[in-house]
């Protein structure tokens, strides 16, 4: 039972990991590097501020920075900590990194996800105008057939 608790949490956690949580969490992580803070210390505090101070342990975010941040401590890379939550370009950014070239991966993933979501935001638009059109137009033609 607890297993299966485990995987729907997981799923939940990773449905409300957007781009935009996960560029929120780099640009932290960036911000901490520079002020000479270190990962696992930065991902503490983001856990703590995440799980409203340990009164939600289960809170998505919470879950998944406590993940990284075990896996961390435990010895692995930050690109290993992060397998399975971002995407693999992203991944292979981080991956090998550390020091100066870490925080110049974590700014090159944050460049990623801006020019993703313009991307996104382009599509959209793209769509916007025929859709708008197409039901202006039926709207249109079902009150001249009325008439």
């Amino acid at each position: 039972m607890a297993r299966f608790r485990n995987c729907i949490a997981r799923a939940v956690a990773r449905r409300q990991f957007t781009d935009a949580t996960r560029t929120r969490v780099y640009r932290k992580l960036l911000t901490d590097m520079r002020a000479g803070v270190p990962l696992v210390k930065s991902l503490d505090r983001m856990v703590d501020f995440a799980s409203r101070s340990g009164i939600r342990p289960g809170a998505p975010l919470a879950c998944i920075l406590t993940e990284w941040r075990e896996r961390l401590s435990n010895g692995q890379s930050l690109a290993q900590a992060v397998r399975g939550w971002v995407p693999e370009a992203e991944e292979f950014l981080l991956d090998g990194q550390s020091g100066r070239e870490l925080e110049e991966a974590l700014q090159h993933c944050i460049e990623l996800g801006s020019v993703q979501a313009g991307g996104s935001r382009a599509v959209l638009k793209a769509f916007a105008f025929p859709v708008v059109f197409l039901i202006g137009a039926a709207l249109f033609l079902a009150t001249t057939e009325g008439s």
